[in-house]
């Protein structure tokens, strides 16, 4: 699951799905590199309003996130990196039955790579 931390915490170390966020995406500043590979190393079930694939997260944190351009890896911009047979996800069942609603992927990631950084900057 991804999105904002609702705890305090004193420094980068953080949760898995934060993890993934910073450490393939914010922790170096390598804007010429390669976007990651998509998928988290370990196997969760999970709730998703869409699938974002890592290029997908990357525009957002390019397009949402103040100095993100020194950190992110540009990649092909708007070009997904989802192979022709990936799976998809359908949370149309979840949002029924239990009335959940989602953040978009553009808040989702804009919001965490905000807050990441500027975690980075109080530490």
């Amino acid at each position: 699951m991804y999105g904002l931390l609702l705890h305090k915490v004193k420094s980068v170390d953080v949760n898995e799905s934060m993890a993934i966020i910073w450490n393939s995406f914010l922790r170096y500043a390598n804007a010429e590199g390669e976007i990651p590979p998509n998928g988290v190393p370990f196997q969760r079930f999970i709730l998703a309003a869409a699938l974002v694939d890592s290029q997908n997260v990357a525009d957002i944190l390019l397009a949402e996130v103040p100095g993100a351009c020194e950190r992110v890896p540009k990649g092909a911009l708007g070009k997904s990196t989802f192979q022709a047979d990936q799976s998809s996800a359908d949370s149309r069942k979840v949002q029924m039955v239990l009335g959940l609603k989602f953040w978009s992927a553009e808040k989702t990631f804009g919001e965490s790579g905000r807050q990441l950084l500027e975690l980075k900057k109080a530490v």
